[in-house]
């Protein structure tokens, strides 16, 4: 699959992710080691196998089930990629959006009767979309609406906003208790 996934877009990045993912889920749990996929690694394989009578058959047939998959897994790796490109500008990016930016891409590419049903059922469907945005969220680890909070303020910062506010209170209140309290309040 990692072949394959270099094959179709590549990219190392994406099939040394695939790698990953699988090695979390099979490999490590029936053999007990793991492999270190690197650049070179990929390419490796890639030589390798790039003259694979079944891995061409797989590339040319868009409706097989592991080129559909190859095929999902690069589509919600632009997904992935979108969403964190918008966290580090600080925008949060609603299920909602990201739908619509799926099927937006899908709409680009030629895709299998399968897929075509899924997206159909994915616009039409609410209770779709929900179980899609979850399985998307856990697949990928994405926290919706989160994203890193800012830098602790620096001590000078807090100063100032704490005389800003103290000072708006003072033009408030007239009664030199009230403006104690308040300070006291303030700074306690």
């Amino acid at each position: 699959m990692a072949v394959m996934i270099q094959m179709l877009s590549g990219d190392s990045r994406w099939a040394i992710a695939w790698v990953l993912k699988w090695q979390l889920r099979f490999y490590l749990m029936t053999f007990g080691t793991s492999v270190q996929p690197s650049h070179a690694l990929i390419m490796a394989w890639v030589e390798k196998h790039k003259s694979d009578a079944e891995l061409l058959v797989i590339l040319a047939d868009i409706e097989h089930p592991k080129r559909i998959q190859a095929d999902t897994f690069l589509m919600e790796s632009l997904l992935y990629e979108f969403i964190q490109e918008n966290s580090r500008k600080g925008i949060s990016i609603p299920s909602s959006a990201l739908i619509t930016r799926s099927l937006k891409n899908w709409s680009y590419r030629p895709v299998s009767t399968l897929v075509q049903l899924q997206l159909l059922d994915l616009q039409q469907s609410k209770s779709k979309r929900t179980a899609w945005c979850r399985r998307f969220r856990k697949r990928w680890q994405i926290l919706w609406g989160m994203i890193d909070k800012e830098k602790p303020q620096s001590s000078d910062l807090l100063q100032q906003k704490v005389f800003k506010v103290r000072k708006n209170i003072q033009r408030c209140t007239t009664h030199p208790f009230e403006m104690y309290v308040m300070s006291s309040w303030m700074f306690a």
